[in-house]
């Protein structure tokens, strides 16, 4: 039996159910809706404006029977932007978070327009300000927990960035040792990740997994990495998970992945559904198996095994490396602008 049934992502909104979402959307049943309302006012504003400016223009224009160039361009930038304002809030019919919302339902899933500082123990989830996940459907049974579009936002002012991830969440049976296995897919002058690890936790564990995969495991690990990724799942991780950087921590297997994660195509729900099946199904099969030895804690059922983990084995070791890159390109930048430029 599917574990997500993708029927509802494939069939095409009527215009009662549209109108329904719509109505539950505006009765802030998916979340707060404010930042969307905001953004669109920016938007008609702007327009407003563009369009009184134009029409001056084009009337002093009338008065003196000569053309200025640089009405063209203005026109573009109001066709442009009426365009986006109806494509982002007007053309409903086709939107795609209408078809998540009810994908989410028919799965006895939950769809949430936003909802701000998700608690996850993941290595993105803790950095910067503003932090929320949007567009995201939560499963409060079963391994899948949560996918959607995370962002934060780093700096003030002119340095202010938002940063944006689309994220997976499943949940494991018992907590494990803090795992990161950095995809080298979607890698480019170095990892991707927004932290540095020390290079001393990484693990091997040969080939072809390391020709795709850079595994982090903390220092006196190793063998517990070798033990809780047998050949069945590293050969699960290799046919499964595509682009996607994995960390595993606490009781949580994350998914992290900057490339455009589409909810409402249903190869990404066939694409969870392997990884719940294969990965997830996999881990939680050896997890149970597996003891961490260097854990105080002892069973709470005579013969199984613990199920703790040590205080060294809870969070891998970061390393300052980006940190001191960053501070170094801008220090160089500072001194190209003051010395070269000006």
């Amino acid at each position: 039996m599917a574990l997500f049934n993708t029927d509802s992502l494939r069939a095409p909104l009527t215009k009662d159910e549209l109108t329904t979402l719509k109505r539950r959307r505006r009765d802030g049943e998916f979340g707060p809706v404010q930042n969307e309302l905001f953004a669109m006012a920016i938007f008609v504003a702007v327009a407003f404006f563009a369009i009184l400016f134009t029409l001056g223009n084009l009337s002093r224009i009338s008065r003196s029977g000569t053309s200025i160039p640089f009405l063209v361009p203005m026109v573009v930038l109001i066709v442009l932007l009426g365009s986006l304002v109806y494509r982002r809030f007007g053309s409903d019919s086709h939107a795609a978070w209408a078809k998540i919302a009810r994908f989410a339902e028919a799965n006895g899933l939950s769809y949430r327009h936003r909802s701000t500082n998700p608690s996850y123990p993941g290595l993105i989830f803790g950095l910067g300000s503003d932090r929320a996940s949007h567009h995201h459907v939560l499963g409060s049974t079963g391994a899948f927990a949560d996918a959607g579009r995370y962002t934060y936002v780093t700096g003030s002012g002119k340095n202010r960035s938002t940063h944006t991830w689309h994220f997976a969440a499943f949940r494991l049976p018992r907590p494990m040792p803090h795992l990161l296995l950095d995809a080298k897919s979607n890698n480019m002058l170095g990892s991707n990740l927004p932290i540095s690890l020390r290079r001393d936790q990484r693990v091997s564990l040969g080939s072809p997994f390391d020709d795709h995969y850079t595994l982090y495991a903390p220092n006196s690990y190793e063998s517990d990495a070798f033990f809780l990724f047998p050949p069945n799942v590293m050969e699960a991780l290799l046919d499964a998970t595509s682009d996607y950087d994995i960390e595993i921590v606490d009781d949580w297997m994350l998914l992290y992945t900057r490339s455009h994660q589409d909810l409402a195509d249903p190869r990404t729900w066939e694409l969870f559904e392997t990884i719940d099946e294969s990965v997830v199904d996999g881990l939680s099969r050896v997890s149970q198996r597996y003891t961490d030895r260097r854990a105080q804690a002892s069973s709470a059922t005579p013969g199984e095994p613990a199920r703790a983990i040590a205080a060294e084995g809870q969070r891998l070791a970061r390393s300052p490396m980006k940190v001191l890159v960053s501070m170094g390109v801008m220090v160089g930048v500072w001194l190209l602008m003051r010395f070269v430029i000006f």
